[in-house]
């Protein structure tokens, strides 16, 4: 006769139905990220390398990364819309100096890495003072022009992606507040003045001021007035800078040197593209210098950076001692390009 043991049967954990993309899968809710991305491969059936894919929660913005984490441990259900895609995608960058690239970039990264990713890729220095903006395309659908409010900060900060957030969930979260805060608006017409005796009185008293003035009075007032704005009596000169191997001079067009500031106690140096404005920063002092009659940016960014060159090559013993051209093309080129 058999003996009954008493054991307790172990309950089978429930299967559900988890929908990713168009593609039906039936799991547990202790099943890792890993197994069920394997069993949706397995259902697809596709001969392609998906080692780059990733499951995408829409509704939370979140991506499921941690392939030994459960779907319990993610909070996922039955109800749950994942998609399985690729987590680098093409986008199209407009650098500072007005370049158009498409740079492969990762969206299951923070901004902020993404960010150091490219600069790191395009020789870019300075990356954390540097982030995305995403350029916006309004539309007006209803043909509504309501003018609609909203908070300054968040006018301010739309089409910036934030960077403690994901590529995927920056980009998520603009596309709900643009439609709303870029609205077409009507502007507000300006008052317009229709009533002819304001007119009138105005032109009366313009009139009276003057009326009682001979000719000679009324010349001496103009000039005090004149005398009296903000940018009366200023007189402004072209100057000229001059580069040499050592030292930066300020100097007349005569070639009289106004001042001079040698290359030794200089900082850094930085030239904005967009304006072409050269920037030097020595000890305690910063000039700015603006290229005219054709002149180049890149000329005074190129003398500077090649000067350097030249002083650390004849001063610098780690130099002269390493013959190898290649290091020093390197150097060459990091200290004249746009990029450094």
């Amino acid at each position: 006769m058999p003996i009954s043991l008493n054991q307790p049967s172990i309950p089978k954990p429930l299967s559900w139905n988890l929908t990713i993309d168009s593609t039906t899968v039936v799991v547990t809710g202790s099943m890792t990220i890993g197994s069920v991305m394997v069993q949706l491969v397995n259902c697809l059936d596709i001969s392609q390398d998906f080692s780059d894919y990733a499951l995408w929660w829409s509704k939370t913005n979140i991506w499921l990364l941690n392939t030994k984490w459960t779907l319990d441990q993610y909070g996922v259900q039955s109800d749950a819309q994942l998609s399985f895609i690729s987590m680098h995608k093409s986008i199209r960058l407009q650098l500072p100096d007005l370049r158009v690239l498409s740079i492969s970039a990762d969206f299951s990264v923070t901004v902020f890495a993404a960010v150091c990713k490219l600069c790191k890729d395009l020789g870019i220095r300075h990356a954390e003072e540097l982030s995305l903006l995403r350029v916006l395309k309004v539309t007006n659908t209803n043909g509504s022009h309501e003018r609609r409010t909203s908070p300054r900060r968040r006018r301010y900060n739309i089409g910036t992606l934030n960077r403690h957030n994901s590529m995927g969930d920056s980009l998520a979260n603009n596309t709900s507040t643009i439609s709303t805060l870029f609205s077409p608006g009507t502007p507000k017409p300006r008052p317009k003045i229709t009533n002819d005796t304001i007119l009138t009185e105005r032109i009366l008293e313009a009139h009276a001021t003057v009326s009682n003035l001979d000719g000679t009075e009324a010349k001496l007032r103009y000039l005090k007035a004149w005398q009296a704005l903000p940018e009366f009596g200023i007189t402004t000169f072209i100057e000229l800078l001059g580069i040499a191997s050592n030292r930066l001079l300020r100097m007349t067009l005569t070639g009289d040197t106004l001042k001079t500031w040698w290359i030794s106690r200089m900082r850094a140096w930085n030239v904005n593209w967009e304006n072409k404005l050269v920037t030097i920063e020595f000890d305690g002092e910063t000039i700015r210098f603006l290229p005219l009659y054709g002149v180049e940016s890149k000329c005074i960014h190129e003398f500077i950076g090649a000067y350097i060159f030249l002083a650390m090559r004849l001063t610098t013993t780690t130099m002269s001692d390493n013959n190898d051209p290649l290091q020093h093309e390197t150097l060459f080129q990091r200290l004249t390009a746009a990029y450094s």
